[in-house]
């Protein structure tokens, strides 16, 4: 999945319609994936964030944890580090040491 596509799907969440928060939305995507990676987590394949679920719904926390959506910052913030912290220490999305160039 490349950034642009879920650049779609956080918007469609938020309900944002315009293009005006199109850069600072992509630039906190990019943000959670890295975050993501830095912790040990596999976001990346063939150069693209993963399609899956749970990085999804990680990336999606981190966005709407950093753009305060609805007020809940702080429970976006607490997902997320629980999220990446189990992701962490499952084997499925421990990262790979030839994953380590990709993002």
């Amino acid at each position: 999945m490349t950034t642009a596509q879920m650049l779609v799907k956080i918007k469609q969440a938020m309900r944002i319609s315009h293009a005006a928060l199109d850069t600072t939305l992509s630039d906190d995507i990019d943000a959670g994936a890295l975050e993501l990676k830095r912790s040990g987590v596999s976001v990346y394949e063939n150069n693209e964030l993963k399609n899956d679920a749970l990085v999804e719904n990680a990336i999606r926390y981190y966005v709407f944890a950093v753009e305060d959506y609805n007020g809940k910052a702080q429970q976006y913030q607490q997902s997320f580090e629980r999220l990446r912290n189990a992701m962490a220490q499952s084997k499925d999305y421990i990262l790979a040491e030839e994953d380590d160039d990709a993002g």
